[in-house]
């Protein structure tokens, strides 16, 4: 029953995620317009950055649009190859969480995943081997199901992309959820500026 839209979901998740996958491929040029640095985790603003990706040239914003319930909450938008996906994120002292990802594709065809209560993604302070993993219920296309974390920091280390030279953590994500999905994600995060790889 849900075979078509999870289709679409894969569709839109392997575009995305392949963007990104290639290590050393996704490199930050400064920020685009005046924009000031990536907020995550810990600064304040709205940001925009241009990567150099695999499959081409992507964009990334991030935008901050208020506080609730003690969380500051994000818009976070990543597009490559007419692909969009959107998530709301919010930012705590104990991490980071997702709250909603929706991807949509350029026919107009989509698929949003919604988590009650939202994901834990990133647990905070970032410290070298702190390790993490989550369980949440997630809904998508009308039906209930779950969604798996397994994150952990690997390392603190220099990281060299056309943007310059950075310290940062090297934090490794592995997502698993009810409809087969198996998504793994190795990010390098300068928390002052953000994704830098």
């Amino acid at each position: 029953m849900h075979r078509a839209p999870l289709r679409r979901y894969r569709a839109a998740a392997l575009a995305v995620v392949a963007a990104f996958s290639v290590a050393g491929a996704a490199a930050p040029a400064a920020p685009a317009d005046g924009a000031s640095k990536s907020p995550l985790p810990y600064v304040r603003g709205g940001s925009r950055w241009l990567y150099d990706s695999n499959l081409g040239p992507a964009t990334v914003t991030l935008d901050e649009y208020g506080v609730r319930d003690g969380a500051r909450l994000y818009r976070w938008e990543i597009r490559v190859l007419g692909v969009r996906m959107e998530e709301v994120l919010q930012l705590r002292s104990s991490g980071l969480y997702t709250a909603n990802r929706t991807f949509l594709l350029p026919l107009g065809e989509f698929w949003a995943l919604t988590f009650e209560p939202p994901e834990f993604t990133i647990a905070l302070p970032l410290e070298v081997g702190r390790r993490w993993e989550a369980r949440s219920p997630v809904k998508a296309g009308g039906s209930w199901g779950w969604t798996n974390v397994n994150g952990s920091v690997a390392a603190f280390e220099p990281v060299s992309v056309p943007a310059g030279q950075y310290m940062a953590y090297r934090i490794v994500l592995l997502r698993t959820d009810t409809w087969g999905s198996y998504v793994e994600s190795l990010i390098w995060l300068d928390p002052e500026v953000g994704v830098i790889r």
